[in-house]
């Protein structure tokens, strides 16, 4: 299908739709590169951008940047997709409709699609993409000390261990077999039953599975083979049949000894926010000395059948026997709980540590909630009444539904004030909170690193620290570099810049994503963003600005190993300033003159003309390049260039690129140190944003807000909705306190991470001032910190770990391994979720019916 049969206004009226249509079980869904499909909802005026715009055209699809190139594609599934990236961010899902045309309008730059199914996850049956298949290596039990030949094999995790049983049969050609089995062993030998799927039994990324096979009927179910009973002369540790084992005798502080948790395939969110709710010793306590079985509520509607409360006793329990032994823990048993009745953490992707214990304090709350029978309760406005009264009266209500190990330990209570604006009735309610979820204060000035190119081709790209306003524009950005920069120079140097001949340009992975305006917000600037900042030539001092258009320029060669002919780009592009009217020959000699920072010999030529010369080729020796048209993001040509190519006028910006016969030519003409520039340094003290305290968190969320339009708050008075003013407040605090630090940002352009260092102490806590309930003493109201869960990297990915004070000494917690930490260590930017323990707990007796 040809691109001008599918219009762009075509593609939007029919194809976006498309996009927003749910999931259904056996559907064929495609993985495609957020950002190329982001480009191409541009391209089709998607995104509040004029459609049909040539800068925006998206060019083929290529999705180099999410698959994993050490695994083969697999026919009817295509390529493997890397771990550690995430949806919406780095890749997106189109329906196969959408897939069709947009390959057979824009092309596929890989030969295998990224084909993937949707599958029903958990007992809710949730339509879910899956992502990662389970990669397991298979192999005969007699084999087993001979690991080199296990077959590596990857299934959806719907597959049956009999259909892996019988695959495993026809890989090693196994004769005679009238009845088969297949083992996993991890610290122990596990059987595993024929009619489980995968994600039903839990297996480990990369697992081996054991074939053990019989020429007779049937095997002795309740004994393991003769041939298990020895592995290289030592005993095999037993089957465990999940005997409850009794821990009556259970001591408290053995809490304190550590042990690691193996990942299973992107589970270090779910191991760290285990290793911090571990880390509480009165529930670690409940759970080990089995007080939970009397507790237990299979009947709640609202629990999960005791499920995942047994998971997670189970799970306890192991880590707390397999500590002595300074062996880590596999908590599979636990995931499949969990998935199932949460399907959003099935599979093997990266989730959120914070979303994953909320889910679990919520699970094993309802799983052991004391109250069988709930009652119905309305909920108790202040109406005048003393709010001591009116605060114990609702906590009463609260316990009359809702009696757990997980209220006695997590849950305090907030008190709400809201004011109509109209009528000024007050409405006052106290309501329960499991954790605090504290906003980041948004700080006036942040800190931006740039790299500089300044307007004389043989200078070196240079990197500054600017300070500017959050709520600034790109034109204040600007003012800031070039201050920057002149501040390097003597007051009388030719070299000063001016502010109004600076570029600022975002680069990514070596592609233009923006060329900012002067009236452009600074926020649009993410951190992690690359920014090049390019002063436009001298010749292009004093012209006026609608007398000149920008061009941006890319290097590219022949791209090796494509399924078709094609180019990649290389190097980094640059952005320079051209006449609106200008040919071929004076666009290539501004082009050539710009790029001298990069040409050998630099110093000797003018024009690659002069290079042949010195090479011994003649003058008339065909060009190593040509110029051509393209996109913005220069993986998609537009035009030939040539000779008598006029560049359009009404564009402000456009994209050439000078395209390399051969990746030879270009390192013989250019310096390979092309992309060098001065040394990165951190940046000044008085540039640096001023660091966060826990008490700016807490200021913040207990102070006073208008709700936004879209949440307005029903007036009992004015009997209409309106915008109220909100105001929180601590009314009482729970023997152990989460704090959620929101890092995550989110709106309709982009998602972020805060990466603002945030002190919080690690001991003396004191939270009196925040406190309202007057019964309080302020001895009641220290903490000390108990455990912390931290997310490295940013939104595209990342790792999870904790740390964990376990008695007086800090351990960090990183999936299996586990070694010491000092405590000064402990406070870092990486933090996300904070335990603190109260100093002087209160005396709640953990009682059962």
């Amino acid at each position: 299908m040809a691109e001008q049969q599918v219009s762009w206004l075509d593609q939007n009226e029919k194809l976006l739709p498309l996009l927003e249509k749910p999931h259904l079980k056996g559907e064929e869904w495609y993985v495609i590169d957020h950002r190329w499909l982001k480009q191409w909802k541009d391209y089709i005026g998607a995104n509040d951008v004029p459609g049909g715009q040539e800068t925006n055209y998206p060019g083929t699809i290529n999705n180099e940047n999410i698959i994993d190139k050490t695994l083969d594609p697999l026919p009817d599934y295509g390529h493997f997709v890397l771990h550690n990236i995430s949806e919406n961010v780095n890749y997106s899902y189109v329906p196969k409709e959408v897939w069709t045309t947009l390959k057979n309008v824009y092309g596929y730059h890989q030969m295998h699609p990224i084909k993937r199914e949707v599958v029903e996850m958990g007992d809710s049956q949730t339509p879910t993409i899956e992502l990662h298949l389970i990669h397991v290596r298979l192999t005969r039990i007699e084999d087993r000390n001979n690991l080199d030949i296990a077959k590596d094999k990857y299934y959806s995790c719907k597959v049956t261990i009999d259909t892996v049983c019988q695959d495993t049969i026809k890989l090693f050609d196994c004769k005679g077999v009238k009845n088969y089995r297949i083992w996993s062993k991890y610290k122990k030998w596990t059987l595993l039953k024929g009619k489980y799927s995968l994600d039903q039994v839990g297996l480990k990324d990369g697992e081996i599975l054991y074939l053990e096979t019989t020429k007779s009927s049937s095997f002795d179910c309740q004994k393991q083979p003769d041939i298990l009973a020895f592995q290289n002369g030592t005993e095999e540790e037993p089957m465990d049949y999940c005997e409850d084992q009794e821990m009556d005798n259970y001591d408290e502080m053995s809490v304190v000894s550590p042990c690691g948790l193996s990942n299973m395939g992107n589970t270090c969110f779910m191991n760290s926010a285990l290793q911090c709710l571990v880390s509480v010793g009165t529930l670690t306590h409940y759970f080990v000395s089995n007080k939970w079985k009397q507790d237990l509520n299979k009947s709640n509607p609202l629990g999960m059948r005791g499920e995942v409360a047994k998971a997670y006793a189970d799970l306890v329990k192991e880590m707390h026997s397999s500590a002595k032994q300074m062996h880590s823990v596999l908590p599979r048993q636990f995931k499949i709980a969990v998935s199932r009745f949460a399907p959003q953490f099935s599979g093997w992707a990266q989730h959120d540590s914070q979303e994953l214990l909320a889910f679990l304090l919520d699970g094993l709350h309802e799983d052991l909630n004391r109250i069988k029978d709930k009652p119905y309760v309305e909920t108790r406005e202040a109406d005048g009444r003393p709010e001591d009264k009116v605060a114990r009266d609702s906590w009463k209500d609260y316990t009359k539904r809702n009696d757990s190990v997980v209220v006695d330990t997590f849950h305090g209570q907030l008190k709400s004030t809201l004011v109509c604006p109209k009528c000024s009735h007050v409405s006052v309610t106290f309501d329960p909170f499991c954790y605090l979820s504290l906003p980041l204060p948004q700080i006036r000035n942040r800190c931006i690193t740039i790299i500089l190119l300044g307007k004389s081709p043989i200078s070196e790209p240079t990197e500054l620290h600017v300070k500017v306003e959050k709520q600034g524009r790109i034109l204040n950005l600007c003012e800031s570099v070039a201050q920057a920069a002149n501040d390097r120079l003597p007051k009388d140097s030719k070299e000063r810049i001016n502010h109004e001949n600076l570029i600022v340009v975002e680069v990514h992975s070596g592609h233009i994503s923006k060329i900012y305006n002067p009236g452009d917000a600074v926020s649009m600037i993410m951190d992690k963003d690359y920014i090049r900042v390019f002063e436009l030539a001298a010749v292009e001092r004093g012209v006026p600005r609608d007398k000149y258009k920008l061009i941006g320029v890319y290097e590219r060669v022949p791209a090796a190993n494509s399924y078709h002919k094609s180019f990649k780009t290389v190097g980094n592009p640059f952005v320079l300033a051209v006449p609106i009217e200008i040919n071929y020959d004076t666009l290539l000699d501004m082009i050539l003159v710009r790029m001298k920072r990069y040409i050998k010999h630099s110093d000797k030529i003018e024009k690659f003309e002069e290079v042949n010369k010195l090479n011994g080729e003649s003058e008339d020796a065909s060009e190593p390049f040509a110029l051509r048209l393209v996109n913005m993001y220069g993986n998609a040509q537009v035009a030939e260039m040539t000779l008598k190519t006029p560049l359009k006028q009404n564009e402000n910006v456009q994209y050439v690129a000078l395209d390399w016969e051969s990746d030879e030519n270009r390192k013989f003409f250019l310096d390979p140190h092309e992309e060098r520039y001065v040394k990165k340094e951190d940046a000044p003290a008085n540039l640096r944003v001023k660091d966060l305290q826990l008490n700016d968190c807490l200021e913040l969320f207990t102070s006073e807000e208008k709700l936004s339009e879209s949440d307005p708050w029903y007036c009992p008075k004015c009997k209409k909705h309106q915008q109220a003013t909100k105001k929180l407040d601590l009314w009482s605090l729970p023997d152990i306190l989460v704090v959620h630090l929101k890092r995550f940002s989110y709106c309709r352009w982009w998602r972020d991470k805060i990466d603002s260092l945030v002190y919080f102490p690690t001991k003396d806590l004191n939270l009196k001032k925040y406190v309202l309930d007057p019964s309080i003493d302020e001895e009641d109201a220290i903490y000390d910190l108990l455990a912390v869960s931290n997310h490295f990297g940013g939104m595209g990915g990342g790792h999870y770990t904790a740390f964990s004070r376990r008695g007086t000494k800090w351990v960090n917690l990183d999936d299996s391994c586990v070694s010491r930490i000092a405590e000064e260590s402990v406070v870092n930017r990486s933090a996300y979720v904070l335990f603190y323990e109260r100093r002087n707990p209160k005396k709640r007796t953990l009682h059962c019916n």
